[in-house]
């Protein structure tokens, strides 16, 4: 993939270059009305997401007015009022937030290039609330409805995901994959076996917060080279979404993420090497979010591993227990509008001890090296991976987004590398009409139509098409990599032509999706 072809996929999606979402007020009944929010609504809209929400989320509202952040401004949240009261206020509200993913085929032996990828506007849907007393009237729906029609139309996006509550949204077109999260997990104790060895590493690996453009370029070139070689499916962050995750997150707010870069000495009078960097979580004890190694500086993973486990130690009891109580602290605003975070704090001066209950998390997905680098005694936790809920609105328009990838991965298969074949791709068993054809000639996707009015059962055979008829939204897994097409058979979610089946499993093989970021 061309790096400006990237480029421009992030400005299209920045908040100066696209339409808004809501421009004009909706009148939606009752005296109440659906606008999008402004640069005024930034105090209540917070304090209403900490009420809503919890007080992280009300912090992490103030993040995203501040204007530091290039893809979110206050026009990305919907938020209806209430006219008939006085004051109107703010009873529900949704955000979007918008978002560069890459699709494709991950290299172990690549050097960072993006070629076998496409990138792909997506947006995020977060923050969902009502009232209490409005709930159960369709304000979701009509939250989403804007939402949906925003990302379909104004961004071109072929996916919108989100990360709420299990099985919710499937109600609204999403369907439960990738996968999301997971890893595994230790004590002081598990490490405690290792811990002369891991000191030994510590002494030549330290960790510092990451600042500025040198850091975000950094940062963004490694993670980049991680992705590329592990991920078929990530989110992509540029350097200005780095600097505003080193810069620009209100203290203490749900979004807020702090990033280290690992560095190792050199020889006396020069700065130390930057080698890694992590990412921690802001909401676990000492939660691992990321950890990627710059490979060209020679460190190996199992030094890295150990040299961070040896700091996890010491990162919760000279960072996080104090940043713990800022992020639990109540919500309030100061009459100035800025937030002030109210602290109990201990008056001595004494570094907290670690408490009986204390554990680390690597929460990087079930496919990262550093599993394999260290002993299993000292990662003896599992953690179950989740899923994200995706919603595919037109499968036409993804799989035209995607056709270098299929094409690539249709050439590197032995028996479908000359293959001609029409395939035709449908959520019922009932309706053939409008349902998206792949026209595959002499081993490449030569287009993706819509089966025109009127298409029957007898039609396709005719045609030399053959059919794949999905369960509903089960066509999201296998597009995303999250089962292939014979796990959904076999689980009841397909059924088709057998060489339909066979063509789909080619085109969609199992993808890792360990990146998708939800807040960045």
């Amino acid at each position: 993939m061309d790096p400006r072809k990237l480029s421009l996929a992030h400005s299209s999606v920045a908040h100066q270059n696209r339409p808004q979402p809501c421009p004009e007020p909706i009148d939606i009944g009752d005296g109440l009305v659906m606008r999008q929010a402004t640069a005024e609504d930034r105090d209540e809209l917070a304090t209403f997401n900490a009420v809503t929400h919890f007080p992280a989320g009300g912090r992490m509202t103030l993040n995203w007015f501040n204007g530091t952040h290039p893809t979110i401004d206050p026009s990305c949240f919907s938020v209806v009022v209430d006219t008939a009261k006085e004051a109107k206020p703010i009873i529900s509200s949704v955000m979007s937030i918008p978002q560069v993913w890459l699709y494709g085929s991950p290299s172990a032996v690549s050097d960072g290039d993006l070629g076998g990828y496409v990138s792909m506007p997506v947006t995020r849907i977060e923050a969902v609330g009502t009232s209490p007393e409005y709930r159960s009237k369709g304000l979701v729906q009509k939250h989403l409805d804007i939402h949906h029609k925003w990302a379909e139309q104004d961004l071109k996006s072929p996916l919108q995901y989100i990360g709420g509550i299990p099985f919710y949204y499937k109600r609204f077109g999403y369907e439960n994959c990738p996968e999301r999260g997971g890893g595994f997990s230790g004590t002081y104790a598990t490490i405690g076996g290792a811990i002369t060895t891991v000191a030994e590493h510590a002494k030549k690996v330290t960790f510092r917060l990451a600042s500025g453009v040198t850091d975000a370029q950094f940062v963004t070139r490694v993670n980049r080279l991680g992705s590329v070689r592990r991920n078929g499916i990530w989110t992509d962050i540029d350097e200005s979404e780095w600097l505003d995750v080193f810069h620009g997150r209100q203290e203490a707010g749900l979004s807020t993420r702090s990033v280290w870069i690992m560095q190792v000495a050199q020889s006396e009078g020069t700065e130390p090497l930057a080698v890694g960097f992590v990412v921690m979580c802001s909401v676990h004890q000492a939660g691992v979010r990321k950890f990627e190694l710059d490979d060209a500086t020679g460190i190996s993973w199992t030094a890295a591993t150990e040299a961070l486990l040896a700091w996890l130690p010491s990162f919760y009891t000279d960072f996080k227990v104090e940043f713990a109580k800022r992020f639990g602290a109540p919500f309030v605003l100061s009459s100035q509008g800025n937030e002030e975070i109210a602290v109990v704090s201990d008056t001595a001066a004494a570094v907290p001890a670690l408490p009986n209950d204390w554990k680390f998390m690597l929460l990087l997905g079930k496919h990262h090296p550093c599993y394999l680098s260290v002993a299993k005694s000292i990662i003896p936790g599992f953690i179950k991976p989740e899923t994200w809920f995706t919603r595919i609105p037109s499968p036409k328009l993804f799989l035209q987004t995607i056709i270098p990838v299929l094409n690539s991965r249709l050439a590197e298969s032995i028996t479908f590398a000359r293959v001609t074949q029409s395939v035709l791709v449908t959520k019922s068993v009932g309706n053939l009409v409008g349902c998206p054809v792949i026209h595959i000639h002499d081993g490449k996707v030569a287009s993706v139509e819509d089966s025109p009015p009127g298409t029957v059962r007898p039609d396709l055979a005719k045609k030399g098409i053959v059919p794949a008829y999905f369960d509903g939204n089960a066509i999201n897994r296998v597009f995303l990599g999250h089962q292939t097409v014979w796990e959904v058979e076999e689980a009841g979610g397909v059924l088709g032509h057998a060489m339909a089946l066979q063509i789909l499993s080619v085109l969609f093989p199992k993808m890792v999706s360990d990146d998708i970021i939800g807040f960045d």
